[in-house]
């Protein structure tokens, strides 16, 4: 009887040392999906020109608009206005109900600071261009080809050697 009370005792200690291990190495994931299409979250992490990580840990993409990558004229400017205008605070994001995620798994949204368009703010100062991908990106191409097209006749940004040569 008492080789099976230890034995029963060794096989509890190696189950939780087991458990221990587990938990270690496979923490519970940061993310906590985003619900709702309305919502309104603090920006953890600015990306670039256009993605960041809200609280929860999600990445999200700005629907509508296209900022310079890594290496590409602007792409530090851009990185950095969109970090001046949404990094650290209280954003409302207005997720796409037609197409949660992109290919990368990335939450498709227009995000607002303070009621303003981000995306479009970035398009008005020439640091994005427009990206009109069905079916979300639709429903603002109207509005921001118009924020473009400010920029460009201001020769602003993406846009400032437009009007040489």
């Amino acid at each position: 009887m008492k080789k099976t009370n230890k034995l029963g005792l060794a096989l509890l200690v190696l189950s939780l040392a087991v458990l221990v291990l587990v938990a270690r190495f496979h923490p519970e994931p940061a993310r906590k999906p985003l619900e709702g299409d309305l919502l309104h979250v603090e920006v953890k992490k600015v990306i670039d020109g256009d993605t960041i990580i809200v609280a929860g840990g999600e990445r999200v993409r700005y629907i509508g608009i296209d900022t310079p990558e890594v290496g590409e004229p602007l792409y530090k400017e851009a990185k950095e206005r969109n970090r001046a205008l949404v990094a650290g605070k209280k954003v409302t994001i207005e997720i796409c109900t037609e197409e949660r995620r992109d290919t990368f798994g990335r939450v498709l949204a227009w995000v607002y600071i303070d009621g303003m368009d981000a995306g479009g703010i970035l398009l008005r100062e020439g640091l994005a261009r427009t990206l009109t991908i069905p079916p979300c990106g639709l429903r603002k191409a109207k509005e921001f080809r118009r924020y473009q097209q400010e920029a460009i006749g201001k020769a602003l940004g993406l846009w400032a050697n437009e009007h040489d040569g």
